[in-house]
């Protein structure tokens, strides 16, 4: 997963969001897909940039307050992968500034 490991979501996230440093977060994904012989499509649970959610988005709706200005960060993983990754799955949540 691609998610970004902020401190809101740490309870949710768990294990599954592994830094909140982008470039850290690139380099664990591609570590990870050296070791499949087709590309899978990497799940962001939570995207577009939830990472931030204090629910889980299998129980609930979670509701994140942030402005669309300011997730350049969130972003950050998908645009320095875009050329190795066939696929984003896209899940639910209410983005609201």
């Amino acid at each position: 997963m691609l998610d970004l490991a902020y401190e809101a979501s740490r309870k949710v996230m768990s294990s599954r969001a592994v830094s909140d440093d982008p470039k850290k977060v690139v380099a664990y994904a591609r570590e990870f897909l050296r070791g499949w012989e087709m590309p899978p499509c990497l799940l962001r649970q939570t995207f577009p940039w939830t990472g931030e959610a204090t629910l889980d988005t299998h129980r609930e709706l979670p509701r994140v307050e942030k402005s669309c200005a300011v997730v350049d960060e969130d972003l950050v993983p998908y645009r320095l992968l875009r050329r190795e990754l066939p696929m984003v799955m896209v899940s639910h949540a209410l983005i609201q500034k």
